[in-house]
């Protein structure tokens, strides 16, 4: 693992965790071509801690907020609360039960561009969804949950996966983001801590260009979460569909 390429794939990371574009499609197929070898998953794990610093500095009053008004009680912070642990449950089964099987799709970039399309036509479909302002509810967090699951596989874009859900549901543009990423922050510290064993087993010389990607994660994400926001807001998310299309056909065509 060199500088560079660390480099390259923190800012392949950052920009495509938060656009609806899938950062494990991006990675997987990344890797791929630019021909490194990754022991397992850590260079993901890594890359995703820049991207979850960087929600955290993101919304970092809104979590303040939260956390202060859960210590005095407040109804609707508690509720905002137990719609965020029900909304990882399916995630965290999915990722333990099956964590083997999923990450066996990391080595094929062939589903993993299969994977791009189908992301594709999920942000495509947000076109066509009327626009509301319900407020969540049991059912439609636990749907949004059940949905990211399945982001599990490389190729299918997590926030594209949620924030079309929870929009098909009704949500606001607005909350539809905030809950999105809210739900990625115990998600990408229980898929970190998994990997703690392999954590502990890297060199020195890994460890100083893993962190130069984090770095590198951390930075493009906040920027990248900034851009996404606007983006959502003003209806313009189906637009991305036709960058999954297009590098999912691409991806298929090279793996074969």
């Amino acid at each position: 693992m060199d500088y560079l390429n660390l480099i390259l794939l923190g800012l392949i990371q950052g920009i495509t965790e938060f656009l609806p574009i899938s950062s494990s499609g991006h990675l997987v197929l990344a890797q791929l071509w630019l021909g490194i070898d990754s022991p397992g998953t850590i260079i993901e794990v890594i890359l995703h801690l820049g991207t979850l610093t960087a929600i955290l500095i993101f919304y970092k009053k809104d979590i303040l907020d939260l956390l202060k008004n859960l210590f005095q009680l407040d109804r609707s912070s508690i509720m905002f609360s137990t719609f965020i642990l029900i909304g990882i449950i399916p995630a965290v089964f999915v990722g333990i039960i099956f964590k083997d099987y999923f990450e066996s799709f990391f080595d094929d970039a062939f589903y993993t561009s299969l994977f791009l399309v189908f992301t594709g036509l999920i942000l495509f479909s947000s076109k066509f969804m009327e626009h509301k302002r319900n407020t969540f509810s049991i059912m439609s967090v636990f749907m949004v949950g059940l949905i990211q699951a399945f982001s599990i596989f490389p190729g299918v874009s997590r926030s594209g996966m949620t924030i079309t859900t929870a929009i098909f549901f009704g949500i606001n543009h607005k909350d539809a983001v905030k809950f999105s990423f809210f739900l990625a922050i115990p998600i990408i510290l229980g898929a970190s801590i998994l990997e703690i064993p392999q954590i502990t087993k890297l060199e020195n010389s890994q460890i100083i260009p893993l962190f130069v990607g984090f770095i590198v994660s951390a930075g493009s994400g906040f920027y990248a979460l900034k851009l996404l926001y606007k983006i959502v807001i003003n209806n313009k998310f189906w637009l991305f569909s036709f960058y999954c299309f297009s590098i999912g056909t691409l991806g298929m065509f090279y793996a074969r």
